[in-house]
Formats: structure tokens, sequence, C-alpha cells
């Protein structure tokens, strides 16, 4: 068992997982979820380059959405290149993660 643990890798978020990152969404908001800790889902109907640059203007404080926080977004891959999981580095808090979320958020496949 341990050995399936020790085959994986991080790798930052590009265009190589539009088509997992198309399914994954697509059941997060089948099971009614807005929001995945450790990740960034779409608003419905986005493009993926619309993420891209999402992950890419969270990268710097200078360049974050209002309303969210600059972070570093890392998709967990296996050796087959399956996205397995993801964590997302923040590099500050606000009010709510404060309270709900930290500077590490995660999740994991099953």
């Amino acid at each position: 068992m341990k050995e399936q643990y020790l085959n994986v890798h991080l790798e930052e978020c590009s265009a190589v997982f539009k088509s997992q990152l198309d399914d994954l969404c697509a059941v997060w908001r089948a099971e009614g979820r807005d929001r995945i800790p450790g990740t960034m889902i779409p608003p419905e109907g986005s493009r993926f380059e619309e993420l891209l640059k999402l992950v890419e203007c969270c990268r710097s404080i200078d360049s974050c959405p209002a309303g969210m926080v600059a972070a570093s977004l890392y998709y967990l891959v296996d050796k087959d290149g399956n996205i397995v999981g993801s964590t997302s580095f923040r590099h500050y808090l606000n009010e709510e993660l404060t309270r709900f979320g930290g500077h590490i958020g995660y999740w994991k496949t099953k």
C-alpha cells in the first residue's frame, strides 16, 4: 500500500490537466459544491483559460482579485498523470480563512 503513495508528485496548474479538471468540476457541481479546499473551481460555463488566468493572478497579492487571497496551487499527480488531489498554499489569510481554512487547503481522491 505504501508504494502507491510514493509514486506521486506536485505539479502546477497547466493546460495539461484541462480534460481532468473539466471532469472533476462537473462532478463537484453535480454534488452541489461551489468550493473545494485546496483548489479553485472556475465559474460554470467559463473557459479553462480563465482558470489558468485566475491561478496566475492569485500568485501575487498585487494581482489577486478582490475577495481572494494570494496562493500557490499545485495538483498531486500519480505516476500515470492522473490528478489525485491538490493543495493550495495561501500566502496570507483574510478574516474568513482565519476562522476556516488556514494557510493550507487540500483535497484528495477517495
